[in-house]
């Protein structure tokens, strides 16, 4: 996947890899407050974090991202969606801690 491939759900600013680090040196994955989750497709959301989950190195992806989802003004179900992306997605692999 490349950015052109994700360039409107990015300029949504739906999520995003900050360059910041984790205690253990892996990559922080952040969905900023948002009430309007609901609004990205399902598939679109998944290409997002597919994407995402590219940027940082191999080695560094290796040691697991951590993700904060932050719900402020939203509600539970328009984040739900965040979840299971994230649950679904194969590129982030089962050592991801999810905060």
């Amino acid at each position: 996947v490349r950015a052109v491939d994700v360039l409107t759900v990015l300029r949504e600013k739906v999520a995003f890899v900050s360059g910041g680090r984790d205690k253990r040196g892996g990559p922080i994955l952040t969905f900023p407050a948002r009430t309007n989750h609901d609004r990205i497709k399902q598939e679109d959301l998944s290409r997002l974090v597919t994407y995402l989950s590219t940027i940082p190195s191999e080695d560094v992806r290796a040691r697991g991202f951590t993700v904060v989802v932050d719900m402020r003004g939203s509600k539970w179900d328009s984040v739900k969606p965040v979840l299971r992306t994230l649950q679904e997605s194969v590129c982030l692999g089962s050592s991801t801690r999810r905060s």
